[in-house]
């Protein structure tokens, strides 16, 4: 399920490139077809802010899970290797971390991934745009349905983006929060920040797992 690529002359930081296969079959000699492209990169250390907490779905309906989509804001080729969830305990310290991917799975500048134990069954309970934007956790940091922390870090353990989550920030008239996730507004906006959260649209059947939140940029203002 993979190959070993050598180049005549080094890839270059900071540009990301597309790899097209054409004239292969599987073993049963069925050809490529259309998806047939992928892109890669070099990929840079994960900084503070480089990727932010997009959406949170914290308390699932019963049919499906908690997921947690994240957003790469910056320039930079991000692998999520060397990315961790967490959240904090009741002592206040960061627990529960847990790694996104054993191997290096690139996410690209202003793309999107879902992260979560079951991407089937969110699948199933929301339109999801792009269904390779997921990734599996084996056990995800464990999101309360009243209130919560979400916590992004990196390989040596510093927080890259947090956000202590109140059931409180959702729309003030939604009679049943179950199943709706929290979206932020403003990407470069703060993280902790109410104003900077709503509560996903009911006609996107209240989540918009792996593309743009359709509350996005509501509120322009929000810092």
């Amino acid at each position: 399920d993979r190959v070993s690529l050598n180049f005549l002359t080094p890839l270059l930081r900071n540009k990301i490139y597309v790899v097209t296969v054409t004239g292969l079959t599987d073993c049963a000699g069925n050809p490529f077809g259309t998806a047939n492209t992928a892109r890669v990169g070099l990929y840079e250390p994960l900084l503070r802010t480089d990727i932010v907490i997009n959406e949170l779905l914290f308390n699932p309906p019963s049919t499906s899970v908690d997921y947690i989509e994240l957003y790469n804001r910056s320039e930079k080729i991000i692998t999520l290797r060397q990315t961790y969830l967490a959240n904090l305990n009741t002592a206040g310290a960061i627990s529960s971390i847990v790694q996104l991917s054993a191997e290096d799975r690139l996410l690209f500048p202003g793309d999107y991934m879902v992260a979560t134990e079951n991407p089937l069954l969110v699948k199933s309970s929301y339109v999801t745009l792009n269904a390779d934007a997921f990734v599996t956790v084996g056990t995800m940091p464990s999101f309360n349905d009243d209130e919560g922390n979400a916590i992004v870090l990196n390989e040596q353990g510093n927080v890259i983006d947090s956000v202590g989550y109140k059931d409180e920030w959702h729309f003030a008239l939604i009679s049943n929060e179950e199943g709706v996730s929290l979206e932020r507004i403003n990407t470069s906006g703060a993280s902790q920040n109410e104003e900077n959260w709503h509560s996903a649209a009911s006609n996107v059947n209240y989540g918009t797992p792996t593309y743009k939140n359709s509350q996005s940029g509501i509120n322009a203002t929000v810092s």
